[in-house]
């Protein structure tokens, strides 16, 4: 009986291991592939328009927000 138990408890030790090993493999593959997860070559600012067209919908939003607030429902 004392064999098997330590048989299984080898079995669970090896498999949490292996799982470990598995999300570090996993980890190094995606930090290869993404460039280190950041890829400040290819990140380009925002063109002026696309930054007005941003802050017009936001004021849009905002505007839509308050009078839903003022009408005192949805």
């Amino acid at each position: 009986m004392g064999s098997q138990e330590g048989l299984y408890s080898a079995y669970v030790f090896y498999i949490i291991l292996g799982c470990v090993v598995a999300v570090f493999i996993g980890y190094s593959l995606d930090y290869i592939a993404t460039n280190g997860f950041r890829d400040y070559e290819t990140t380009q600012d925002m063109s002026m328009e696309q930054k007005q067209y941003m802050r017009e919908v936001r004021d849009r939003n905002t505007m839509r927000l308050l009078e839903q607030v003022n009408r005192g429902g949805r």
